[in-house]
Order: structure tokens, then C-alpha cells, then sequence
């Protein structure tokens, strides 16, 4: 059950998130999140169009009251295990080569009959070339969204080009229990982009005329305003906010 939903820029970041019990276990849920993410047109009060925005890179958090995230439940969890693949391979060249002239003694017989018979000797040496060559690869999967420490997510382009499209689509991210004792139990999710993050097209009248300077101002002026204003903003911007709650007297009373 959605306690709490709030989208900033629902065109550029829109988030969703639902407890379920799809196993039917009270004592275990899933955490499950949409998030589909674009641009959106900044607009003045007369509804021209001033510039457009985009995200390059945006952080997804959960922050869990009364429950904890289940151990090795996490969606885009980056693994290494055993690292990369070495090949070796040894190449062997043997060239033979004659140093210097041929030393030829030719013995010959004067008896009748006898033909003539003769020792040729070479003095030949062989070289022998070897070379090794080592190449190593791997191969790496590649995840738009990937699990960070301090139970947040990474979501962005492997090229850093701006994120466009659906990321999660109703997927369960983890896994999560009850704390012992807890009687209330929500879970928050949030996504924050940097201000650095934000892509904005210049191209458009609000950055026409203005110096790099007051170009790196006007973002942040937009990006405080996108985060509600106030003195709260520390140069991250919050773009969507759901909590939800674990509705663990429901699955409960079915057991029952």
C-alpha cells in the first residue's frame, strides 16, 4: 500500500513501488519499483519554452523502517567472481642456416675399376626462434541498473548519454523482512540525481546570450527549483519520493 507518492517531474523521473507477498510468506516480502525516466520541458508562466532537461545518471534508495533488506536479495548485484580469462600461447620457428663455404674433400682411386669416391662435409648450424604472446579477456554484462553499497542503485547509459526509457518495470529490486519488535513497517524509496547529472539543451531562450558563468548559475537555479527550493538543497536533486507500507496483518489473518 502507497502511504506516499510524489514525482517532481513526473516526464522526467516517474516512480512507483509496491510491497507483495507473491510467496505468501508474512515473514518475507519483495520490494518491487517502476521507474521509467525522460526528458521534460521547462516552461515559463506564459508557457515558452525556456530549456529541457534531461538526467545522464540518478540514484534509486531504500530506507527501511521497521524491516531490513534480506542478505543476497538484491537486483543488479555486480558480482566478480574468478576475473578474467588469461590465454597463453607459444609460437616456435626453427630455421636452419649454413655458415660459411662448404668444406668438400674429394679422395680419388687410381686402381682400374675403382670409381672415384669423395666426402663432402658442411658445417651448418640450426637457430631456433622462439616467441610468446599473451592475451587475456573477459566478459562483462552489461546492467543499466546496478546495486551500490548503502542499499542504493546506480541507473545510467554504459556510453553516459542521457537515460531515456523504462528501467525497472515492476521488478523486484530485494527482498525484505520484519525487524524484531517493529510495529510499524514502511519502506522509503527514492531516486536523487546530481546536479552535475542534470543535461540541460542550450539551444533553448533561458541559455541564449548568457555566459558560462551564468549558464552554471541558471542550472542551479533550475535544479533548486525542481527540488521544492529551500535551504535544504546540497547540490543534489530529488526527484521522486515513494513510501509504502508492509501490510503483514493482511497475509496474517489469510493464514489463519
Amino acid at each position: 500500500m502507497a502511504l506516499h507518492r510524489k514525482n517532481a517531474l513526473p516526464e522526467l523521473m516517474d516512480l512507483r513501488a509496491r510491497i507483495d507477498h507473491a510467496s505468501g510468506s508474512k515473514d518475507e516480502a519483495g520490494l518491487s519499483v517502476e521507474l521509467r525516466i525522460g526528458s521534460a520541458d521547462l516552461e515559463d508562466d506564459q508557457g515558452e519554452l525556456l530549456a529541457r532537461v534531461s538526467v545522464k545518471k540518478a540514484i534509486l534508495s531504500v530506507d527501511c523502517d521497521g524491516m531490513d533488506i534480506a542478505p543476497g536479495e538484491r537486483h543488479g548485484e555486480p558480482v566478480k567472481e574468478g576475473g578474467p580469462v588469461t590465454k597463453h600461447q607459444i609460437r616456435s620457428e626453427a630455421i636452419s642456416t649454413v655458415q660459411g663455404g662448404l668444406d668438400a674433400n674429394l679422395v680419388a682411386s687410381s686402381k682400374e675399376g675403382a670409381s672415384g669416391a669423395g666426402a663432402l662435409k658442411a658445417g651448418a648450424s640450426r637457430e631456433i626462434k622462439t616467441s610468446r604472446t599473451r592475451e587475456s579477456s573477459y566478459e562483462e554484462q552489461v546492467s543499466f541498473v546496478r546495486a551500490l553499497g548503502g542499499d542504493r542503485w546506480e541507473i545510467s547509459e554504459p556510453d553516459e548519454t542521457p537515460l531515456e526509457g523504462t528501467y525497472l518495470n515492476d521488478k523486484r529490486i530485494c527482498s525484505v523482512v520484519p525487524s524484531k519488535g517493529a510495529n510499524r513497517q514502511v519502506v522509503k524509496v527514492t531516486t536523487e540525481v546530481k546536479q552535475r547529472d542534470l543535461d540541460f539543451d542550450h539551444s533553448h531562450k533561458f541559455f541564449r546570450g548568457l555566459t558560462a558563468t551564468h549558464s552554471r548559475l541558471a542550472k542551479i537555479v533550475i535544479a533548486k527549483a525542481i527540488n521544492g527550493g529551500g535551504s535544504e538543497y546540497r547540490g543534489k536533486v530529488i526527484l521522486s519520493e515513494v513510501e509504502v507500507e508492509n501490510m503483514v496483518s493482511e497475509i496474517a489473518g489469510d493464514e489463519e
